[in-house]
């Protein structure tokens, strides 16, 4: 019983210690993946925005050169973009995402629908791509919140002939559509770090017993079956500590 006792604790101790060295592994391997994935998937983000408002400028362009405003309206060449859903409707159809074009600060022309299941036309445009086009005069990438929604977003000023920013160029990307193959790869990768860590822990149990566990057993059988007859001798051909520890008792 004290044999069994004390193996079974050391078996315990080493299984404990060898499957919390494997998880942390895991933990940290999986981590670092999970990290890398995302990283890669903004990068990714970034330029599909940049190739959705090279698009839209495109076919703005093709409407004409000038933007102006005229009565109220916001005006690519003889082109009236106010409530004219064309252009953005062909981005969704080219590239994917939503698009807008702002008069000013406000939306003129836009496949973003409300969840009333109409264009938000009207609304405003604000947060920091706001604060960057209008405050800062730059082009905004990153994220940003359309009618309190999370966007992957593009926007570029848009200046009349004398530099003047009279709208604004946008095009995005609900951030949940672009980053759910994000989330089913970080659920797969940890169900597979989940089953690996089962495997090898079960693995190296079975290591541990036979390796060391099922040999110490084996010496201290023997050596409580002695019986106080000094002439037994025990097997002392392993070539590690227990070997030496046989010998040592031979």
């Amino acid at each position: 019983m004290a044999g069994r006792h004390m193996t079974s604790g050391i078996r315990t101790k080493l299984a404990i210690l060898v499957t919390g060295a494997i998880v942390l592994m895991l933990v940290i391997i999986t981590g670092i993946c999970l990290v890398n994935f995302q990283n890669e998937l903004k990068r990714i983000a970034y330029e599909n925005q940049e190739t959705r408002i090279k698009v839209f400028w495109s076919l703005l362009r093709q409407k004409g050169d000038e933007f102006t405003l005229q009565d109220g309206n916001l005006m690519v060449g003889n082109y009236v973009i106010n409530g004219n859903y064309e252009l953005p409707d062909k981005v969704k159809k080219l590239c994917g995402g939503t698009a807008t074009v702002f008069m000013g600060d406000v939306r003129v022309s836009t496949n973003v629908m409300k969840n009333d299941g109409t264009r938000a036309v009207g609304t405003k445009l604000t947060g920091i791509a706001y604060d960057t086009v209008f405050g800062k005069q730059k082009p905004y990438r990153g994220e940003a919140k359309i009618l309190g929604v999370p966007y992957s977003t593009a926007y570029d000023p848009i200046r009349d002939r004398s530099g003047t920013i009279i709208g604004v160029l946008y095009t995005g990307v609900k951030k949940s559509e672009f980053f759910k193959v994000y989330d089913r790869f970080m659920i797969h990768l940890i169900v597979v770090s989940l089953i690996f860590a089962a495997v090898i822990c079960v693995l190296m149990h079975f290591m541990i017993s036979r390796i060391i566990t099922n040999p110490m057993s084996a010496v201290i059988h023997s050596i409580r079956d002695m019986k106080f007859d000094l002439t037994t001798r025990l097997d002392a051909s392993r070539r590690d500590e227990i070997g030496e520890l046989a010998q040592w008792f031979n």
